[in-house]
């Protein structure tokens, strides 16, 4: 028998992503309130971003708890930056996928 997800971390990048990000946010809500059981958070790493992509994250920051902004300190590759967030991720099953990343 499976076992019910309870805890899920969504995990992104984001370079130069202001014009996206409030509408990634939308949808990634939108797939996930239809669990009313189901503990969500969204993991944003800006990865040196030269535009307002880090503001955006700050303000859905500020309006949802479940969205938790990481800023790099620079563009560092995609690898590192997936890396960061699952570092910060809680999930239940979030070990399980630090080691096929690793």
């Amino acid at each position: 028998m499976a076992r019910k997800l309870t805890t899920l971390d969504v995990l992104t990048s984001a370079l130069n992503e202001q014009d996206c990000i409030n509408e990634l946010y939308s949808r990634i809500k939108k797939s996930l309130e239809f669990n009313g059981d189901l503990k969500w958070r969204l993991i944003i790493c800006d990865n040196g971003s030269s535009d307002g992509t880090w503001n955006e994250i700050q303000t859905l920051s500020s309006m949802d708890s479940r969205v938790i902004g990481v800023r790099m300190s620079r563009t560092f590759d995609l690898d590192s930056a997936l890396t960061c967030g699952l570092d910060m991720s809680t999930a239940e099953d979030s070990r399980n996928a630090k080691c096929l990343i690793n």
